[in-house]
Order: C-alpha cells, then sequence, then structure tokens
C-alpha cells in the first residue's frame, strides 16, 4: 500500500446525497403529490393536505440531500456523527477518540424494511452532544431498540440518504483508533 493510499485511508466521510432508497422516496412523495392534485375536486382539505405534505416534504428532503451534510466523518481527531438533511449542521457532535468506547452497527426493523445506523459508545458522564434526542425520543428510541444502550441511540445516525461502505470505515478505524472496537449487533 503507497502512502497515497494510507493517507486515503486516515479519513473516512460519508455525505447525504442520492441513493437508490433516496430516489424511491423522491417517487413516492411524487406520486401522493400528483395524486392530491387529482383529489382537488372531490375533498380539497384532504387533497391539500397531501400536497402540501408529500410534495413540500419532497422537495425539502430532494434540496437536504443535494447540499450534501455531512452524515459520517472518522479521522485522526474523532468521530464526527452528522444529523438528518433536513435539519441545521451543529457544531460539537465530534467525539474525541479519547471519549470512545466503541462505534456500533445496529439496525431498527420494521415490518417490511431495516435501517442500518452508526452509533457512537461513550465513556459514561459525558454530556450530551449538541442536537441529541430528548427525553421523549429517547424513551421512544429505547421502546424500538431495546438491546441498544441508550448512549450509542443518542449518538447515531441512520444510513439513510447516503452510503456506508463497512469496509473503507474499518479499514480507517484500524488506522486512526485501533483500540476503538466495531462492534456489529446487527
Amino acid at each position: 500500500m503507497g502512502e497515497s493510499d494510507v493517507a486515503s485511508d486516515t479519513v473516512y466521510l460519508a455525505k447525504y446525497g442520492w441513493t437508490p432508497k433516496s430516489v424511491v422516496v423522491m417517487l413516492v412523495s411524487a406520486v401522493f403529490a400528483v395524486t392530491g392534485f387529482f383529489m382537488w375536486s372531490d375533498n380539497p382539505m384532504i387533497a391539500g393536505l397531501t400536497i402540501v405534505f408529500f410534495g413540500g416534504g419532497g422537495v425539502a428532503y430532494a434540496l437536504g440531500l443535494m447540499r450534501g451534510k455531512l452524515a459520517l466523518r472518522v479521522d485522526a481527531e474523532g468521530i464526527t456523527v452528522g444529523r438528518s438533511p433536513l435539519v441545521r449542521e451543529l457544531p460539537g457532535r465530534t467525539v474525541p477518540w479519547a471519549d470512545v468506547i466503541s462505534v456500533a452497527l445496529f439496525v431498527q426493523k420494521t415490518s417490511n424494511s431495516a435501517t442500518t445506523y452508526v452509533g457512537v459508545q461513550r465513556r459514561e458522564g459525558l454530556a450530551p452532544l449538541p442536537g441529541s434526542p430528548g427525553a421523549t425520543a429517547m424513551k421512544m428510541s429505547k421502546a424500538l431498540l431495546p438491546g441498544i444502550p441508550a448512549d450509542v441511540l443518542a449518538t447515531s445516525v441512520p444510513v439513510n440518504g447516503w452510503r456506508l461502505d463497512e469496509e473503507r470505515l474499518t479499514r480507517t478505524l484500524a488506522l486512526v483508533a485501533p483500540s476503538v472496537t466495531l462492534l456489529d449487533v446487527r
């Protein structure tokens, strides 16, 4: 492996963008928004809500994806956990390696789909990261994912609207934080 290969492996960067799943979400939003237009004469209130919710939501999601916001970054400084492409980025979401116990991959299953998450298990007693879920959201998350520690849930990002390259993530972690384990609890 050449020097340039090592240098490129010391930073793992994933940004929000177009994926097959996000294209499907956009197509479904478009179908519902167009259906709303055709329903207008039958029920203008439901049609209007459908257009605003699916049309507006689809446009907001598309704009969020096109901005290419940070989803996940792993480098010599630590691990930075992004937020949804629909909300503003917040500084202070980088966890230094001294505070990291492990990086976890876990999955939330629903009746017809599964979403992978990347979460960070931090040392106990640390303040929550900016933008972390509140008490109600954490209670719901714990109910949906009972086997995942609360601190991992609070510092996780769903792999939705971006691609996770597990092999490259593993390689980067081994180079920049060899004492940090990657736990796959899917």
